[in-house]
């Protein structure tokens, strides 16, 4: 789940592991292109990941991928 604030620079992005594991989660712009990307073991919770919206984006179309051992999700998000 992405949760945005438009009135401020910050994006989060959500997620539940049923077990800790290793987890990639990627964005990339509509291109293909990464833009950020994190790679470590996450805890079995609810986590959200905050991504600083004026470092490395700018607005359209981007794409977040969830990575773990037992499969991928990818969900779109636009920035204004």
């Amino acid at each position: 789940m992405n949760k945005s604030n438009p009135l401020e620079d910050i994006s989060s992005i959500g997620f539940v592991l049923l077990q800790a594991k290793e987890t990639q989660l990627n964005v990339c712009d509509f291109k293909g292109k990464s833009v950020w990307s994190i790679a470590k073991e996450f805890s079995v919770v609810y986590y959200e990941e905050k991504l600083n919206l004026a470092e490395n984006f700018s607005p359209g179309v981007y794409y977040y991928e969830l990575l773990t051992a037992y499969g991928s999700k990818t969900k779109s998000m636009v920035l204004i």
